[in-house]
Order: structure tokens, then sequence, then C-alpha cells
């Protein structure tokens, strides 16, 4: 019996510690992964707020463009996200990354480039194009922590260790 004070277990020199189970590498990543992506998403979440306040404050809807109205689909995909963390599903963590690209990173592709290529940018339009860059930047994060999330639950671990 080995204690903090007292004398050692018989037939160990106290350097037996690395025989010892230890958390395999996927399972502490899965855990950091998790945190990312629910901050990614909530941030997501933030944005789709801030775009539906747009919307609410244009004087008419018309002036809220095609893409923005796609785009708030992809907080649709969120739910479908926070479902796959709470449960490790790793289909519900592919439609999420699905929703992601197809409303989220294409919409936003769209808009960006409408409004570099295809009109100049106006002050108004302003908040569109670092909304636009900020919400890309968003969908990146989410993609590759998800495709980390992906990864792990599928891996099936070092049969080494």
């Amino acid at each position: 019996m080995a204690s903090r004070r007292g004398r050692r277990a018989s037939g160990t020199d106290g350097s037996d510690f690395r025989h010892r189970q230890r958390v395999a590498p996927q399972y502490s990543q899965i855990v950091e992964s998790k945190w990312k992506l629910r901050m990614v998403m909530t941030i997501h979440l933030v944005l789709t707020s801030c775009v539906v306040l747009h919307a609410v404050m244009a004087k008419n809807l018309k002036e809220v463009e095609i893409w923005e109205w796609t785009w708030l689909v992809s907080c649709c995909a969120c739910i479908f996200g926070f479902s796959a963390l709470r449960k490790n599903n790793v289909m519900m963590m592919k439609t999420f990354m699905g929703g992601v690209v197809l409303f989220g990173v294409l919409s936003v592709s769209v808009g960006l480039f409408e409004m570099a290529v295809i009109r100049p940018v106006q002050m108004v339009q302003l908040f569109l194009l670092m909304f636009g860059i900020a919400a890309g930047f968003i969908h990146v994060l989410e993609m590759m922590t998800g495709r980390v999330l992906l990864e792990a639950w599928t891996s099936k671990g070092d049969k080494d260790s």
C-alpha cells in the first residue's frame, strides 16, 4: 500500500508509474474541440442575431440582400451541430457541416463576390462586407473543428498504446 507519508509498497521503488493507463489522445482532443466548436457556433448565432437586427431595421425588406436571407438558414445547421456535440453523433456532425457549406459558405461567397466585383462598396454595404469576412472566418473555423471531431470520433485509436 502506498501512502504519502508512510512506507512505500513492498516490491516497488516508485518508478513503476509508466505502466499505468493513460487517456487516449483523441479523447482529450475531443473535449478541447467540442469546447471550441461550441464557442464558434455561439459566435455564429450572435452573427445571426446581427443579421436579423439588420433586416428588422431595414426600412424596406427589399434592402436586405438575397444572400443574407439564405445565410440565415445556416443558423439552423447549428441545431444539428449542438445536437451532434451532445451525443457524439457522426451523422449529425456531417449534416451540420453540409449545412454550413451549403447555406453559410456559399451564401457568404456570393455576397462577397457581389459586393466586391459587381457593384462598388458603399458606406452602407461596408457593414455587410465586414460581416461577410467575419462570417467566412467563422465558417472556416466551424469546418476545421468539425473535421477534427469527425476524425476523432471515427478513429479506432492506436493499438500500440
